[in-house]
């Protein structure tokens, strides 16, 4: 989804980076097109939000007055958001004055979490991101005295959100987490593909594979899935969903076992062949630990165990490392744009970047041993980088 917000800017950044100048039409037509993806936000918003979606089978055409009646919305408004998104192939018409569903919209309605993205998308994240000069004008206030009624001690979030009062806004801020920042910097197979390299060398005498604070079991699988001869131990972390219940995974994911972990806790599994970390992305969330010091903790445990054990390996998996992508790439755009929403959504985030965690490896070394990076590998389509990292003498 969050591509659909992207394509002008990214045409016109093509058209400059291959030499073709951008003049006064190019810049016209990025504001008519901003505007016109404003408004296809604005339409899909309205149709969520009034319900529309829920009104309209998924599997005929109905009348639009016959939906406006359902929705309590007039006929008029109906037709010309419908007619408007219809452009976009979200919704159609295929008759005069009725309406029925595209496999686009389909979506919406059968999956609540796209549709609760949406919304927390116009209601919460477009709204902040407009008011951050002011809150980060506010902010800068406080912190040099001068507007002490301004003031957020810890974690500073720049929308308020309190779980246990707000079970619907919680809802849809981990909709939008998920479906758009978790996606947009990953998937399953650009993760296992980065991996494959490493995968290969398995030792029939050692084929433990752990993988260390998975935010997603779904892509954790999507590894174990494609090695059924290796042992997968795969640890989540405490408020990780599970995407698959019990067993009913079947026989294939039988070499698959799941561990809950916290962040900052000791790793139990203390002599596998391979150690994947899967270093947390940054949230919109407000957390008791900086990713920093978890990653940090995560490297010395893991530090000590290559140290114990000479057959061990350690591999990191990092998504949204900026830096780390190739430069004006679609990947490197998507870790830019997910940058850019915790400057806004949360004030004192930012994504990690390339600098920072090899800053970070080169500090994790004793009286003999530093780690270094050995094999870096980064993916074309998604900000995912996967790099293996082991000892050298100092």
């Amino acid at each position: 989804m969050a591509e659909l917000f992207l394509p002008s800017a990214t045409n016109l950044a093509d058209q400059v980076m291959s030499g073709n100048t951008a003049g006064p039409q190019e810049a016209s037509n990025l504001l008519r097109t901003l505007v016109s993806q404003t408004q296809l936000l604005a339409g899909l918003h309205w149709l969520n939000k009034s319900q529309v979606l829920a009104c309209i089978p998924p599997g005929e055409a109905v009348p639009f007055q016959n939906v406006a009646e359902m929705a309590c919305v007039s006929v008029s408004e109906l037709s010309r958001v419908v007619r408007f998104t219809a452009i976009s192939g979200f919704l159609c018409e295929p008759r005069t004055d009725f309406v029925a569903h595209t496999d686009l919209s389909r979506h919406y309605l059968l999956r609540t979490a796209l549709s609760d993205a949406v919304l927390f998308f116009g209601d919460t994240v477009f709204t902040t991101t407009l008011n951050t000069p002011l809150t980060t004008q506010l902010q800068g206030q406080a912190a040099h005295g001068r507007n002490p009624t301004f003031s957020s001690p810890g974690p500073t979030t720049a929308f308020q959100l309190d779980g246990h009062n707000q079970p619907r806004l919680k809802r849809q801020a981990t909709a939008f987490q998920r479906q758009v920042l978790q996606q947009t910097l990953s998937c399953e197979t650009t993760t296992a593909d980065l991996l494959e390299l490493w995968m290969a060398d398995a030792s029939p005498d050692n084929f433990t594979v752990v993988q260390v604070c998975c935010e997603s079991d779904t892509i954790a699988r999507a590894i174990a899935r494609r090695h059924p001869h290796l042992y997968f131990v795969i640890q989540l972390t405490a408020e990780t969903e599970l995407a698959y219940e019990g067993s009913d995974d079947g026989a294939s994911l039988g070499h698959v076992t799941i561990q809950h972990c916290a962040p900052m806790s000791a790793q139990r599994m203390t002599d596998a062949w391979l150690y994947i970390i899967h270093l947390p992305t940054p949230s919109i969330f407000a957390t008791s630990t900086d990713l920093l010091s978890q990653a940090t903790h995560m490297l010395w445990t893991h530090f000590d165990i290559l140290r114990q054990n000479g057959h061990s390996r350690l591999v990191i998996v990092a998504n949204g490392l900026v830096g780390s992508a190739k430069t004006n790439s679609k990947a490197e755009a998507a870790a830019r744009m997910y940058d850019m929403l915790l400057m806004q959504m949360t004030m004192d985030k930012h994504a990690i970047t390339m600098d920072q965690m090899e800053q970070l490896l080169s500090n994790i070394r004793d009286a003999s041993w530093r780690l270094v990076i050995w094999t870096k590998e980064i993916s074309d389509s998604h900000p995912t980088v996967a790099f293996e990292v082991g000892l050298t003498a100092i």
